[in-house]
């Protein structure tokens, strides 16, 4: 992830499309309550006969199966990210908070674009306004500095990478029906697939 992306990105779309998510997942909530209280309980009860004592119960109650699925892919959806907002917002902060700390030393980083960055003094000695005190720093600084930023940014690169092939997936399985499961955050379904390709 580039430095700016990190810095600069409007999570405001992403906050956004995360409420739209949040509700339509309690109105699928509602319909799928009322599906299974309603529409479900009623066939079960019904007295059929011929043909709609098989075909049409079985597809009231499919049907009713199906608002429980598709509530289940809406949370899903919304659990993974709901995830990735709140890690990428948490390491913005810990890049702002280390850009913080290295003012303070006179030091600061430069997007380089295509995720390479510098190290760079904020202010240069020579340049300085005559009587004004620049902070000092070392080499080393300059090095604690540019690895920790890799550092921040490589992991902000791996909590954002899992989420788009996860919805991915879960778009590419409504075509068998939505699933049953729900995705109750977005690491753990990266585990499972991690460990299986292990084994």
């Amino acid at each position: 992830m580039d430095l700016n992306v990190l810095l600069n990105g409007d999570f405001a779309e992403l906050g956004q499309a995360i409420a739209d998510w949040e509700s339509m997942t309690k109105r699928l909530a509602t319909l799928e309550s009322n599906a299974r209280n309603n529409l479900k309980a009623k066939a079960e009860q019904a007295h059929w006969a011929g043909v709609n004592a098989t075909v049409s119960r079985e597809f009231v109650a499919k049907t009713a199966d199906e608002f429980t699925d598709a509530h289940t892919q809406a949370q899903s959806i919304t659990n993974i990210l709901t995830d990735t907002r709140e890690e990428l917002i948490g390491y913005r902060q810990n890049l702002q908070e280390t850009l913080d700390t290295a003012r303070k030393k006179n030091l600061t980083v430069v997007d380089d674009g295509c995720g390479m960055f510098h190290v760079q003094m904020i202010i240069h000695p020579d340049r300085a306004a005559k009587g004004t005190t620049v902070p000092e720093h070392t080499d080393v600084d300059e090095d604690l500095l540019h690895d920790e930023v890799k550092l921040i940014l490589s992991k902000a690169t791996e909590s954002d990478r899992p989420a788009a092939p996860l919805l991915q997936s879960l778009v590419a399985s409504v075509k068998e029906g939505f699933p049953d499961s729900v995705l109750a955050d977005r690491d753990s379904p990266v585990a499972a697939a991690n460990k299986a390709a292990q084994a």
